[in-house]
């Protein structure tokens, strides 16, 4: 996946994965929050809250503002994110397929919090892990994330 450029004047460039966090949100139904996407790739299609990170910002802080731009969620309507597991992708942006490092992360949404559909978010679903349909899913990395929940 990854790209190695070097310039006339030696100089190399390494084209390596950029960040994105996901997160797994469960209610005490243990239901997970799926968010339709307003945008492609997968526009449409189910897919969790997350993206990428802004620059040289920690996974954790990229999770809080993509929670409050998507979901308008604060850290105190949920628990802390605990990881999961990291997944690479190719991403499609703008004709090109560019290499993604997903981290996957789940947390409880606290019972009170009212998610709402923001930003490139059409709308909010919970569903039963087992009873997500997974050719409905935008990327890979969810789908897995989709059936590691289900063996739990």
């Amino acid at each position: 996946m990854g790209h190695i450029f070097t310039c006339g004047n030696s100089h190399t460039l390494y084209v390596n994965a950029a960040s994105a966090p996901g997160l797994l949100l469960l209610n005490a139904k243990g239901q997970v929050l799926l968010v339709r996407r307003a945008i492609e790739p997968g526009k449409g299609m189910l897919d969790v809250p997350g993206g990428f990170c802004d620059g040289p910002e920690p996974l954790e802080d990229a999770l809080v503002r993509e929670m409050h731009e998507e979901l308008d969620l604060s850290p105190a309507d949920y628990s802390t994110p605990e990881f999961m597991f990291s997944d690479t992708i190719e991403y499609e942006f703008s004709g090109e397929r560019i290499p993604l490092l997903v981290e996957i992360f789940r947390a409880t949404i606290n019972p009170n919090a009212k998610p709402k559909p923001k930003d490139d978010v059409v709308s909010i679903e919970w569903a039963l892990p087992a009873e997500v349909d997974l050719n409905q899913v935008a990327f890979s990395a969810v789908r897995i994330a989709l059936q590691k929940l289900q063996k739990q």
